[in-house]
C-alpha cells in the first residue's frame, strides 16, 4: 500500500511538472518583452579630398615644411604712461611731448644720469630717447652713451646694458645676448631679432661717444603667395 502511495506522488509529480513546462512552452508572444532593434552600422568617414585628383592630393598633402613669414615684433603702447614709467628704472625726469596736429607721433627724452656726481663734461654719462610716428606705437629707442671717463667707463656701460634689458623687458620680451655682449666691448655693429634692428656705433670724433639705435618694424613685410608654398617644385623665397 505506501509503495503504491509512493508511485501515485510520483506520478502527480511528474504530471505537474509536465503542466508548468507546458505553460511555459505555451505562452503567448506577447508575454515577452520586444527584442532589442538592431543598431545601424555606422556610416564610413568622408574623405575630403576624395573628389580631387590624385596628383592634386599628393601636392597638398606632402611633408615639404612650408614658408611663412618670420615673427615679427610690433611695439602698440600707451607712449605717455610708458614714458613717465621709465623713472622707475632709475633714469631721470623723463618728459613726453605730443607732436602738434596733424602730426600724430609722440617723443619722449630723459635727463642724463651718471654712475657719479660730476661735470657732464668730464663725467661719463647716458641718456635714453624714444620716438613713435603714431600716437599707439613706439617706433624708436636712443641710448646716448659719453664714455669720456676712463675711471667711470664700466659703471656707465653697466647701467646701459641694465637699462636695455628693463626697457626690452617691459615690452614682453628679452634683449639679444650678442647686443649686452656689444654693450660690454663696445662692438659696433647691426643686429637684427624678430624684425627688430640694434645697432650700436660710436659717433665720429675722438670722443668715446657711443648710440645704440633700436627700431622697432611698422609692418610684416612682403607676404602674398610664397608665403605658404605647398607645390613641391617651388622653392620658397628666402626673407
Amino acid at each position: 500500500m505506501p509503495s503504491a502511495r509512493l508511485i501515485s506522488a510520483l506520478l502527480a509529480g511528474v504530471l505537474l511538472s509536465s503542466g508548468v513546462a507546458a505553460v511555459v512552452v505555451l505562452r503567448p508572444p506577447w508575454a515577452y518583452p520586444p527584442a532589442p532593434a538592431p543598431k545601424a552600422a555606422p556610416k564610413p568617414p568622408v574623405d575630403p579630398l576624395g573628389g580631387l585628383p590624385r596628383e592634386l592630393v599628393v601636392l597638398l598633402t606632402h611633408g615639404a615644411p612650408d614658408a611663412p613669414s618670420p615673427f615679427i615684433r610690433f611695439t602698440p603702447m600707451r607712449p605717455e604712461p610708458f614714458c613717465k614709467g621709465l623713472s622707475a628704472a632709475g633714469l631721470k625726469s623723463p618728459q613726453f611731448q605730443k607732436h602738434q596736429p596733424p602730426m600724430r607721433g609722440w617723443n619722449c627724452v630723459t635727463d642724463l644720469i651718471k654712475p657719479i656726481d660730476g661735470d657732464d663734461a668730464k663725467v661719463s654719462s647716458l641718456f635714453v630717447s624714444m620716438r613713435g610716428l603714431e600716437s599707439d606705437r613706439l617706433d624708436n629707442i636712443r641710448i646716448k652713451l659719453n664714455l669720456i671717463d676712463p675711471l667711470t667707463v664700466e659703471p656707465a656701460k653697466t647701467v646701459a646694458r641694465d637699462l636695455l634689458f628693463q626697457i626690452c623687458r617691459s615690452l614682453g620680451w628679452d634683449p639679444p645676448q650678442a647686443m649686452l655682449d656689444a654693450l660690454e666691448t663696445l662692438k659696433e655693429g647691426r643686429i637684427y631679432e624678430r624684425g627688430v634692428s640694434f645697432d650700436l656705433r660710436k659717433e665720429f670724433g675722438d670722443a668715446p661717444r657711443y648710440n645704440l639705435i633700436i627700431i622697432f618694424p611698422r609692418t610684416l613685410g612682403t607676404g602674398g603667395e610664397d608665403r605658404f608654398v605647398t607645390d613641391v617644385r617651388r622653392q620658397p623665397v628666402s626673407r
